[in-house]
């Protein structure tokens, strides 16, 4: 049995690969967590998502996980 975290981080460059990483994550049942990210590293553009597993993380209600009316 695979013991599914909590809270991920994905990380990767803009491409089909790293929209592959978010779409997988979301059909294992996992919620967006916060707004994505951009930063530069070494010169190289690399993008983040957080992702949750509903009910997982203490004070955080699976209808505002995703909330992007903040």
């Amino acid at each position: 049995m695979t013991i599914r975290k909590p809270y991920r981080f994905l990380t990767g460059p803009d491409d089909a690969g790293f929209c592959q990483k978010v779409s997988d994550a979301l059909a294992e049942g996992y919620v967006l967590y916060g707004d994505p990210v951009m930063a530069s590293c070494n010169g190289e553009i690399v993008y983040g998502q957080a992702v949750i597993l509903p009910g997982s993380l203490p004070g955080v209600r699976q209808d505002e996980a995703g909330d992007e009316d903040d």
